[in-house]
């Protein structure tokens, strides 16, 4: 009897490592992407599942801003996901807290080496000589415009690079009251406007990438060569945030406060967005919306500006 029960424990043992050998890998993954660009890596993550059946990936999406709080939060208790979404400036501040693993091993046994991507991209996945994290893109924000709008404004849009007075010059030929006056002519009315030029964020941190654009375009970068201390003069940072405020509040070409930019210009209320490419499914998808693209103005003097994803 002692034997007989020993065997079914054996048995029973055998049983559920089998069961456990069974089972796919979990991988937890959590990531930033909370507008058209999400449901398209909730697909890419959907087809990774469907064809790997011995690994299966959560994807937890999520503001960027909360997302890196949580992940702050849940690595104290040791609850952090495999895999974590980020940008480029993120890597050597979330590794010199000790909470990244170096993977460079395992790129470079994937078969993947710096030759096969954009240098910018690459080398943002470096903090102290040790690869912390793998290129996902390397994405630069454009200036989407609505073709039907343009037309009927009698604007022929850009096909490369334009000044800020161009741009501002379109901006206000685009921008229209409910008595049909544009801004600067006599009886404009700046608290009834039915059309606006342009769409930009103002309530998240996009509106930082808009002035970092512009503190760029001045030949500065936000930190010095050292990155411990502010690389750029305060005449800089106030000649970006004061180009950005007139459009607001001198030429009233954009509206202020909009909680949905990208909504705004879906539905013809602005004629221009200020975005990257996460945003084209959503235009694609928007019936009737015939948009194109071109590059940001080159408001105060070079055209320089972009940002990678990589986790």
């Amino acid at each position: 009897m002692k034997f007989k029960s020993l065997l079914l424990v054996a048995i029973a043992t055998l049983i559920f490592s089998a069961l456990l050998m069974a089972q796919p890998l979990q991988l937890v993954f959590w990531g930033g992407w909370t507008g058209p660009d999400g449901n398209v890596m909730r697909q890419l993550v959907a087809e990774y599942n469907s064809s790997h059946s011995d690994v299966h990936v959560t994807l937890t999406t999520m503001q960027w801003t909360p997302l890196f709080t949580k992940f702050l939060v849940a690595s104290r208790g040791g609850q952090s996901p495999n895999i974590l979404a980020m940008h480029g400036p993120d890597v050597p501040e979330f590794a010199s807290y000790g909470l990244l693993t170096p993977i460079g091993n395992v790129i470079k046994e994937a078969g993947f080496n710096s030759s096969q991507f954009a240098p910018a991209a690459w080398s943002g996945t470096f903090y102290e000589g040790k690869q912390y994290a793998f290129p996902l893109d390397l994405h630069m924000n454009a200036i989407y415009y609505n073709k039907k709008l343009f037309e009927k404004a009698g604007i022929t849009p850009p096909t490369g690079w334009i000044t800020g007075k161009e741009f501002l010059n379109m901006a206000i030929k685009l921008t229209i009251d409910k008595n049909g006056r544009h801004p600067g002519e006599s009886g404009f009315d700046p608290n009834n406007i039915i059309q606006y030029g342009i769409a930009l964020y103002s309530l998240n941190w996009h509106g930082f990438l808009e002035w970092y654009e512009l503190l760029r375009q001045q030949g500065y970068d936000f930190l010095n060569s050292s990155m411990n201390k502010v690389g750029y003069p305060l005449s800089a940072g106030l000649k970006a945030w004061s180009w950005l405020q007139d459009l607001f509040f001198k030429y009233h070409v954009a509206p202020i406060g909009a909680n949905s930019p990208l909504q705004d210009f879906l539905i013809g209320k602005t004629a221009m967005l200020e975005d990257g490419p996460w945003e084209m499914p959503a235009m694609s998808a928007q019936k009737g919306l015939e948009w194109g693209t071109f590059p940001f103005p080159r408001s105060l003097n070079i055209r320089l500006f972009g940002e990678a994803d990589m986790f």
